[in-house]
């Protein structure tokens, strides 16, 4: 059986283009043992997307992209005013090739753009986060009507499920652990991506996107379960990149995350 491709988000080191540069982040995931990077789509990467493809391949890292803007949170708001994000009502086919073979996530309030490139995958995003999305329910429907492509992003999938926002979800680790397994195994064909991390249910801001066991979420077991389940796909860390400048072993720690997907067999 085929191992896992195991991917690094680009938000991670580099994510509006603020943090290391794109060759010294491609360089750091390389040597940490990630197979390819997801990257942020903003003005910058999609101006110059195809140099970004060059520098993977130089690198031997396999790439993806990820589209975030026109949300409702106040942070693309922000990220769109200040030019950082495309302009509001424009979308993935304005801006990119219709042949355009890289993997392009999409969240849920992005679901009419399901279908503008050849490689889209579709993301949860939570109603209590993100105002515009459809409910759960529907959500649910219309992705098992039309077979969509999915990302299971663990905290942003219960967050879709319980109708709260991540920090504030008020269950065990058991619970969480036992839904998002459940909902993991009744999706698991057309779920070709999944997004983990850790996260914590007080702190501060920045309490999701944790390294696995500095949070509530037993990382460890879901991916072990995971592997039992027989599923085969992408598996793309995140970490908040304000631990990059906070974490004393922050390196080293990069590297336990491909391993442990291999620790687990995937």
């Amino acid at each position: 059986m085929n191992k896992c491709p195991v991917f690094l988000s680009s938000s991670t080191l580099c994510g509006w283009g603020i943090g290391l540069p794109y060759r010294m982040a491609f360089a750091l995931a390389k040597r940490c043992g990630f197979t390819g990077i997801e990257i942020l789509l903003t003005m910058r990467v999609i101006k110059t997307h195809r140099r970004l493809i060059d520098l993977a391949d130089q690198f031997g890292l396999n790439i993806a992209f990820h589209k975030w803007w026109h949300g409702p949170q106040l942070s693309s708001k922000v990220l769109t005013a200040l030019g950082i994000f495309p302009e509001r009502g424009v979308q993935l086919r304005d801006v990119l090739p219709a042949n355009f073979l890289w993997p392009v996530v999409v969240s849920s309030f992005n679901w009419d753009e399901r279908n503008d490139l050849p490689h889209i995958l579709v993301q949860p995003a939570c109603t209590s986060y993100a105002g515009s999305a459809m409910p759960f329910d529907e959500f649910c429907e219309k992705a098992r009507f039309e077979k969509t492509s999915l990302v299971f992003d663990v905290m942003h999938w219960l967050e879709y499920r319980y109708s709260c926002y991540g920090e504030g979800m008020p269950f065990s680790p058991t619970r969480l652990l036992l839904d998002a397994l459940g909902d993991f195994a009744i999706w698991k064909e057309q779920i070709k991506e999944t997004h983990i991390y850790d996260w914590k249910n007080t702190g501060p801001t920045y309490g999701s996107k944790w390294f696995p066991g500095d949070g509530v979420f037993p990382v460890f077991e879901f991916l072990s379960s995971v592997k039992r389940m027989g599923w085969q796909g992408r598996i793309t860390w995140e970490i908040h990149p304000v631990l990059m400048a906070t974490h004393p072993w922050y390196v080293r720690r990069l590297k336990e995350l491909p391993q442990m997907v291999r620790d687990v067999g995937l």
